[in-house]
């Protein structure tokens, strides 16, 4: 029970999606008092909801200001790597602008703490990484950046959270890497997955909203960043193997041999989150695939 959760106003953007929908029900089960924002109105007996497009200006602030949190989670994001240059105005509308209008309206209100959710993909300026891989990368980049200045210009109590590869059960958007080569596993189909080489670092959703959990509460830790994974990578290749191999061992998984250009390699630092959160990951890859793999073998008519 994290007790400085209780009677707690939490504002949620994203709050429908894979990992919000978890932070929701661990936020709700340690006493805090929730509302999710959602494009579609959603009506629950949990917590409350507003419907709210984050990429509108207006809708952002009348949601905040009729919400009145204490504390904020911006989750909400549109999530994909690809390079092609018309995806690059609706991903600076979903994951920059609706930042930045999160971010101004919460100052506004007098939201004690901003927890905004970076990515792997941003560059990594210790490793003289600079330029973003794709149209996605550089809006996320770009949100962090207004996340620093907020607090530093500001004086606003934003935590910045730099969360890699997510997996777990329940994620809806059954394209995703993860979810499709299960059921197509469990289907008798081999999934069709790229070249597979690159290395990713995979932490499991619990994990994740763990860090969350504390990010909203450990005290004075306003305008720093913390990277949530594992500190470890396993190539894209040898998890769609594993995932086969729990879920249906009869069935192969097929490979192409093109490969992405400008795709980075890198592992989540854990040191300050280690030192700062008292936050490491508890779950093996292993066993959160094999845990992900049953949930979708039970829960596969129901998700489909």
């Amino acid at each position: 029970m994290v007790e400085k959760l209780e009677g707690k106003r939490v504002l949620v953007s994203g709050a429908s999606g894979f990992i919000g929908a978890s932070l929701c029900s661990k936020l709700i089960e340690n006493g805090a008092v929730v509302v999710g924002l959602s494009r579609k109105l959603q009506t629950s007996d949990r917590m409350e909801w507003l419907k709210c497009d984050v990429t509108d200006e207006a809708s952002v602030r009348a949601a905040v200001f009729q919400a009145k949190p204490e504390l904020i989670y911006h989750l909400a994001s549109e999530v994909t790597g690809a390079r092609d240059r018309d995806c690059v105005v609706p991903l600076f509308h979903a994951n920059l602008s609706s930042t930045v209008y999160l971010m101004t309206a919460a100052a506004d209100a007098g939201v004690e703490r901003f927890i905004q959710t970076g990515s792997q993909e941003e560059p990594d300026g210790g490793n003289g990484e600079m330029t973003p891989t794709s149209p996605y990368a550089a809006a996320k980049w770009a949100s962090s950046a207004y996340a620093r200045m907020f607090h530093s210009l500001y004086d606003f109590g934003v935590v910045n959270l730099r969360v890699f590869m997510v997996y777990g059960p329940a994620q809806k958007d059954l394209r995703k890497l993860i979810p499709y080569c299960i059921l197509q596993s469990l289907a008798g189909s081999p999934p069709k997955i790229g070249v597979g080489t690159r290395k990713v670092d995979w932490v499991y959703v619990a994990d994740v909203v763990h860090a969350m959990l504390l990010a909203g509460t450990v005290p004075n830790i306003e305008g720093q960043t913390f990277e949530i994974g594992t500190g470890l990578l396993t190539s894209i290749r040898e998890v769609v193997e594993k995932l086969v191999r729990f879920a249906n061992p009869a069935v192969t998984a097929e490979f192409s041999t093109e490969s992405r250009k400008m795709e980075i390699e890198y592992a989540a630092d854990l040191r300050l989150a280690k030192s700062v959160l008292n936050w490491t990951p508890s779950v093996h890859l292993d066993e959160g695939l094999k845990r992900t793999a049953e949930w979708y073998a039970v829960n596969a008519k129901a998700e489909c």
